[in-house]
Order: structure tokens, then C-alpha cells, then sequence
């Protein structure tokens, strides 16, 4: 009993000193004292304080006339990658590395926490009027805010396309052009973030991917060999099981577009594009649950 009650308060005055630092952390944050954690390129620290590296602030003056001048976050990243300059942890630039210094408070003498913006210690590297023209163009070419639901319609091949020849996730991205009509692409998520365009694959319009999708999904529903081990664990004839995918297939077209959706991400497993060809792995449970769905229909 004993022993609880010191482990109850030991427990609680652990929280209170826990407490205690935050609070602290917090108010020197709001003061504009640098606490720690990953300095900024174009700084240095010196007695705990954000100091301006001349060197390296020269590199984030440059990062910002050009963004200006090209608004082109993958050619700075490559010009400055080009140039055998590296980041302050020693590896080579990505977009991902721009956009976060275009978007760092720091840079105006400022310290941005839990939404709100205060007043800095460290001196500013970037004046007023170069920031403001550089989040001028970040909100223009910010992508169409819309519901979850709608970008998911938009894309229904989200995390289910792969590049071929980076193997990673192709992503989507969203545009709206003079005509306001929303298009999607997928990007190679790898290619993406490089400074230098090495995939073939690169980039697909939305509508084309996900026609080639539809169509070879249709032949490979189609195949004997996928009938035949649909009917066999099913325990159905395979000539039922040809016409139910069959009048399926036939309705894709006239279906609404989050239907044919749901139905693309019960069917696949994985998509992979590569330069030449279109592979799909198929899930066999999806066509099972598929085809359950379409006999109840059918006796309902």
C-alpha cells in the first residue's frame, strides 16, 4: 500500500515537471529565442542563438530570387544539386527541401509555433517584399481545395498505382485549367522529389491510366483461367460465373463514378506502370465478394 502511494506520487510529480519544461519551451518559443532542434539553413549557433552564416545565407537568398524569377522548386533543386551544393545534413536538395524553406518564418526574423507567428531573436535573411512575392506565388500554384470524398472520386487509383521503374507509389495531383474543368495526373512520388527527371515514367493524365486500368481489368475478367478458378472455389458452373462478371463489365460504363471506384479498389491489388505495359494484380477475395454481391442481386 505503501509502495503505491510513492509510485503515485513519484508518477505525479514526474507529470508536474514534465508540465513545467513544456510551459518554459512555450514561453522562450513565444519570446523568439531558438530552442533547439534542426537549424535552419543559412544559421548557425553560437552561445544558443541563431546566428546568420553569410555562406550559407547566400544559398537561400539565391533559392528565393530564383523561385521568384522560374517558380520551378525541381530546377532550383537540381541547379543548386548541379552545383555540388549540398544541404546543412550533408545530402543532395529535393522540392520537398525548397518548399520548406520558402515556407520558413525564420527567414524574416520571425518563429512560427502552434499556428500562431512571433517576433524572432536572429537577424532576417530575406526581406518583406522578396517573402511576400514568394507566398504570392505558393498560394497560386497551391493545389484546388476540395472535399475528401470529391479528390478521392478524382483519383481512384490512390495507392494503388506503382511506377514501374522507381518502384514506389505514383500520387495524385490535381490542376484546373481554362476551361474549370478539374484534371488529374499521377507522379512518381520518387521522381518527384529529385532535382532531375530520371523516370521514364514520370507523369500519366488520370483519365488515360484509368481507362487502360478498366479495360484491362475487362479482359482479364474475361480469361478462362480466372473464370475457372472463380467457379472452382465458388463451387458454381463456370458459365454462371462468366455471365455475371460479363453483365458487370457491360454496366461499368454507366455506373456513377464513386461505384466504379469502390469497385476498382476491390478488384486490384496493385497497378504498375512502366513504360511499355500496364501490369494488374488482381484480388482474388475482391472477386469473390464481387460476385456474391451480383448472385444476391440476381435472386433479390
Amino acid at each position: 500500500m505503501f509502495l503505491s502511494i510513492l509510485m503515485a506520487f513519484s508518477e505525479f510529480e514526474r507529470s508536474i515537471v514534465t508540465e513545467r519544461i513544456r510551459d518554459k519551451m512555450d514561453a522562450t518559443r513565444r519570446k523568439g529565442e531558438w530552442v533547439g532542434g534542426t537549424v535552419a539553413c543559412g544559421y548557425k549557433v553560437e552561445n544558443k542563438k541563431l546566428i546568420v552564416d553569410p555562406e550559407r545565407a547566400d544559398v537561400v537568398r539565391r533559392v528565393f530570387a530564383r523561385f521568384i524569377e522560374i517558380q520551378s522548386p525541381k530546377q532550383i533543386a537540381y541547379e543548386l544539386n548541379h552545383d555540388g551544393i549540398l544541404t546543412n545534413q550533408g545530402n543532395p536538395w529535393t522540392t520537398g527541401h525548397i518548399y520548406r524553406m520558402l515556407n520558413n518564418y525564420t527567414y524574416i526574423g520571425k518563429i512560427a509555433y502552434k499556428g500562431d507567428v512571433f517576433d524572432g531573436k536572429q537577424d532576417r535573411i530575406i526581406t518583406d517584399e522578396v517573402w511576400q512575392r514568394a507566398q504570392e506565388i505558393l498560394q497560386s500554384d497551391s493545389p484546388v481545395k476540395d472535399y475528401k470524398g470529391k479528390m478521392e472520386t478524382l483519383a481512384p487509383l490512390k495507392g494503388l498505382l506503382y511506377c514501374g521503374h522507381c518502384g514506389c507509389r505514383m500520387g495524385p495531383t490535381y490542376a484546373r485549367k481554362n476551361d474549370d474543368v478539374m484534371y488529374t495526373y499521377y507522379l512518381c512520388t520518387k521522381n518527384s522529389k529529385r532535382g532531375e527527371s530520371l523516370c521514364p515514367v514520370n507523369r500519366i493524365g488520370g483519365g488515360e491510366i484509368e481507362a487502360a486500368v478498366l479495360i484491362h481489368l475487362r479482359k482479364i475478367l474475361q480469361t478462362p483461367t480466372i473464370v475457372n478458378q472463380l467457379a472452382l472455389k465458388l463451387k458454381r458452373p463456370g458459365k454462371e460465373v462468366n455471365e455475371l462478371l460479363s453483365r458487370q463489365t457491360e454496366l461499368w460504363d454507366e455506373m456513377f463514378p464513386a461505384e466504379r471506384n469502390r469497385l476498382m479498389h476491390l478488384l486490384l491489388k496493385k497497378v504498375t506502370l512502366y513504360e511499355d505495359r500496364l501490369d494488374l494484380d488482381i484480388r482474388t477475395e475482391g472477386m469473390q465478394q464481387l460476385l456474391g454481391e451480383l448472385d444476391y442481386e440476381d435472386h433479390n
